[in-house]
């Protein structure tokens, strides 16, 4: 792909921005190896430093709960355009739901998925507060939150229910802003791929001030960014080689696996301009004028083929690598002291678009719709639109049949929709959020109260729905003769059933044999725009106390309490034609639900001993929590820790507590929802696409996970700066909602399982599936396990610091149970092709080496992500089986560097030059799986800025 010269001098200039640093620092130290990593970011000794797992005012080096840092520092390092990226940087984290990822008609943006339990078991809070969820599950897009005012992200990796409530099963993300910024600060970067594409660059500005002689502060700031996305698979060379499975019915007896992985897979079924996919003409395909040819079929498995022609119709046809999306944050607050109380107000205001159709790169904010319904089509033989050299060939086949051979009256015809069909989907993410409120001291006590709404606006459109019922009409055509001349109808325009007409009025015949035949009047019939607009509101009072009203032998005993109230309400409207299933998908449903929630709690930390021998220190640490909620009932959380200083450079630590995560707005209030589902039928022994629904359930229960932390922190003195903590976490969740696959649904029926078999339609004994329900349900167990490693070491090395960090995660037990028994996917890199949960890798490591001066620093992450399996439930010999079921491992490294261009004698004014290169070594996915969730699927990036100080 040809670059322009001005991106040409961007990736040059980045380049050298990155390069030249370091090699300034490996001319002051050759050996940077080692695992070593940056301390958590230092706080003045008067700081009180709130750790996200406990609502007891501890240092962060001392918390009973795992907890990891990321300071801004790590932040700019990336150049990050949101923090959501880096922190699914940290393995601890599945990067489930990213640009890269979210590659559907869903919501987007970057959602903190903790030990993988998806975004709903994980809680987000902003200085201790929830955010207005951004999603109709209740999650939140960290897109929202603005990057650049970002103190620190405290991430406790336990179960965290007790102390802050519902979602805290899999853990805490807090994210803390700069409250006390002083003076002006922003900065410009922009990026590009090295092939060319994926545009991006972020501006911000922001500054802060005392007022009323210091009492106040006021601090403003806003930041845009804005990401032109990246095309489908084909735009890279590993995409183009077209990897992909192809299904074999018949693995009990050819000897071959029921999943066969191979290259140069594309469909055998279908055609951007129409093939005949069965009878004596199989294989005549149209041209985009609409011209008959004959298809080239190779080696066809089903619906798809290895080779032949047809290249470049596959599943991820007109699919983005990439989302692009343009977002605006705004954020302002005012803080006063008035004795020993301070009164705040904050505000907060984000837009994200994720399509921005200004635009013309290829396939820029499309999505493919579900191209199997597309076929088969039955097409008469006495459609007027069949070009003239296939119906001479049809005339011809009833001429010359054999005797007994039925004539040919109609065909099956396969359609790859690319036309009017390849839909564009536009979402847009709006959230504004208030909070007021006071925090102070009275005696030995501090408390602090506060009140917050937040609404959240998320539109989705999508243009080109196919309207199903039309579309069936106006490929189905005869031909009428008016005034002597022969003209297209519709079929059922002519029917003697008064109620079919009516239905049918308005119908325009619609051309389905090449790609520009149809008429402009015909597309419009046919297709339609898809509307969704969705508000979600949170509102929440709190209050909290924390004294130390007595002390042990050992300490202080510390107790803090509080209480809560809060309410949700989500409220879904979706355009008529939606909310009559009258789209081929994606139809979404009305949905005006609520809940609110009253809840209490109690925590306190007591000391049991203190500088004795083996005893160095040790304390005790528990909270309960009682939550009322409106429509799931009442509930009890608990925990209880041991923090366990042995000396003052050996500790250990080990936590025990009752998690829960109650129902959200649309598991309970979801009125029927229609998809639609590739399922393989081991009763037909056929592959195809069924319409499924899933619908709300009111009568649901809050999961219920019981959690166990226990691990060890080493702080040696005789390497000062030296810190490794090793923690073991274990995770059982009981009563899980979901709606289960509806693969698994079938799979069930099959095994036996009557409840399920109440969920399928299947009209005619041993004939295909019509229709699915996948109802929300307590139904499921998880099961997850593994341990957590963090080493990092920072130590002064010439005229500066040289820091290292890593981060590694191992998971050896990843287990859901269901009707149809446990199933690990610990080491399933990815979703698995036969249906079912999508796992976790079992190995994943972030190291980074960082040296900085005050004139300039460069940092080198390593990213690591073990091999695995495509799917761990595959058994050989069966349905399941796979050719191909290892993932080889991968290792990104990352480089970047700043510059720093003017700097005041005090340090207080700066302006500094800053780059990265993204996949330094342009390490491709691995084959087989080009998953986004893992892997880097752009390549080689670059990206150049500038930010200052004054």
């Amino acid at each position: 792909m040809r670059i322009s010269s001005a991106r040409i001098a961007l990736l040059s200039s980045i380049a050298l921005a990155a390069i030249a640093p370091l090699g300034a620092a490996l001319a002051q130290q050759n050996d940077l190896a080692g695992n070593r990593m940056a301390s958590v970011p230092e706080q003045p000794p008067e700081a009180d430093i709130v750790v996200s797992g406990s609502r007891i005012v501890r240092d962060g080096f001392n918390a009973p709960t795992p907890i990891s840092v990321i300071g801004a520092d790590q932040v700019e390092n990336r150049a990050a355009i949101s923090i959501g990226s880096v922190l699914q940087e940290a393995p601890a984290f599945r990067p489930s739901q990213n640009p890269s990822a979210a590659r559907t008609f869903t919501n987007s943006g970057y959602y903190a998925d903790l030990r993988g339990l998806d975004a709903n078991r994980t809680l987000v809070l902003v200085d201790g507060h929830r955010f207005v969820p951004t999603s109709n599950v209740g999650t939140v897009d960290l897109s929202l939150i603005p990057t650049f005012l970002v103190e620190r992200a405290e991430v406790v990796t336990g179960g965290a229910s007790a102390a802050w409530g519902s979602d805290a099963v899999a853990g805490v993300v807090n994210i803390i802003l700069n409250h006390k910024l002083t003076g002006l600060r922003g900065e410009a970067q922009a990026g590009i791929s090295e092939e060319g594409d994926g545009y991006n660059m972020k501006a911000a500005l922001g500054g802060g001030t005392g007022f009323a002689d210091g009492a106040g502060h006021i601090i403003l700031g806003a930041e845009y960014s804005y990401d032109e996305g990246v095309g489908d698979n084909y735009t890279r060379d590993w995409g183009r080689e077209e990897w992909w499975f192809v299904t074999n019915p018949n693995f009990a007896t050819n000897g071959q696996p029921a999943r066969i992985w191979t290259r140069n897979v594309h469909y055998a079924s279908q055609t951007p301009g129409g093939l005949i996919a069965t009878g004596p003409l199989r294989g005549t395909a149209f041209a985009a004028d609409g011209t008959p040819f004959q298809f080239n079929f190779g080696e066809v498995w089903g619906d798809d083929q290895i080779g032949g022609d047809g290249y470049g119709t596959s599943s991820w046809t007109g699919v983005n690598i990439r989302q692009p999306h343009e977002r605006i944050v705004a954020m302002g607050r005012v803080s006063f002291e008035s004795g020993d109380t301070t009164f705040f107000a904050e505000g907060n205001y984000a837009h994200v678009d994720w399509t921005v159709p200004s635009i013309g790169t290829r396939n820029f904010g499309t999505q493919t719709p579900s191209t199997s319904a597309f076929s088969p089509i039955v097409v008469s033989a006495d459609n007027p639109f069949i070009p003239a050299a296939t119906r001479a060939a049809i005339d011809n086949y009833n001429a010359t049949r054999p005797a007994g051979a039925p004539a040919l009256t109609s065909f099956q015809f396969g359609r790859f929709g690319t036309e009017n069909f390849q839909q564009i989907v536009s979402k847009a993410n709006e959230t504004a959020r208030g909070v007021i409120g006071a925090e102070g001291k009275f005696g030995g006590v501090k408390w602090d109260v506060y009140a917050q709404y937040g609404q959240n606006r998320f539109v989705r459109g999508v243009i080109g729905q196919r309207i199903e019922a039309n579309w069936r009409r106006a490929i189905d055509v005869v031909s009428v003769t008016q005034n002597g001349v022969s003209i297209p109808v519709c079929r059922d325009l002519l029917s003697p059933n008064a109620a079919v007409r009516e239905a049918a009025a308005g119908c325009v015949p619609y051309n389905i044999f090449g790609t520009g035949t149809a008429s402009d009047a015909a597309k419009a019939y046919v297709t339609g725009l898809s509307l969704q607009h969705q508000k979600t509101t949170q509102t929440v009072v709190a209050g909290n106390l924390q004294a130390e009203p007595f002390s042990t032998w050992a300490g202080p005993v510390s107790i803090a309490t509080g209480v809560e109230y809060r309410r949700e309400t989500l409220l879904s409207v979706p355009s008529p034609l939606e909310a009559a299933r009258a789209f081929s998908s994606a139809n979404s449903a009305f949905v005006d639900g609520n809940f609110d929630v009253k809840e209490a709690y109690v925590e306190a930390l007591v000391p049991l001993a203190a500088d004795k021998p083996f005893f160095h220190h040790l304390d005790v640490n528990a909270a309960a929590r009682y939550a009322d909620y409106s429509g799931a009932g009442s509930v009890w959380t608990w925990k209880a820790g041991v923090n366990w200083s042995i000396t003052d450079e050996f500790r250990v630590r080990a936590t025990r507590s009752r998690d829960v995560r109650a129902p959200n707005l649309t598991e309970m209030f979801t009125p029927e929802r229609n998809q639609n589902a590739r399922i393989i039928d081991p009763v037909t022994n056929t592959a195809y696409t069924v319409r499924t629904f899933s619908v709300g359930n009111r009568n649901l229960k809050p999961e219920v996970a019981n959690s166990l932390t226990a691990g060890f922190v080493y702080q040696p003195q005789w390497a000062s700066g030296l810190q490794l903590s090793v923690d073991y976490y274990d995770i059982d969740i009981d009563g899980v909602i979901n709606t289960s696959n509806a693969q698994v649904v079938l799979d069930s029926c099959v095994a036996g399982d009557a409840s399920r078999c109440a969920f399928i339609t299947r009209p005619v004994a041993n004939g295909p599936i019509t229709e699915m329900v996948t109802p929300f349900l307590n139904l499921n167990r998880f099961q997850t396990s593994g341990v957590d490693i963090e080493l990092s070491y920072r130590m002064p090395l010439g005229a500066g610091n040289l820091s290292t960090r890593l981060l590694a995660t191992y998971v050896w037990d990843y287990t859901l149970t269901d009707t149809t028994g446990a199933i690990d996917r610990s080491g399933q890199n990815g979703t698995p092709v036969n249906g079912g949960t999508t796992g976790m890798v079992d190995l994943t490591m972030n190291a980074t080496v960082a040296y900085d001066t005050d004139d300039f620093g460069v940092n080198l992450q390593a990213h690591y992500i073990n091999g695995g399996k495509i799917d761990t439930a595959a058994v050989p010999g069966t349905a399941t089986s796979l050719n191909i079921n290892k993932i080889p491992s991968r290792v990104y490294f990352n480089l970047g560097g700043k510059l720093t261009l003017t700097r005041s004698d005090d340090g207080n004014r700066k302006v500094e030059l800053f780059g990265t290169v993204d996949n330094l070594l342009d390490t491709d996915p691995p084959f087989p799986s080009f998953d986004g969730t893992y892997y880097d699927l752009i390549g080689r990036a670059y990206r150049l800025g500038v930010r200052f100080r004054y």
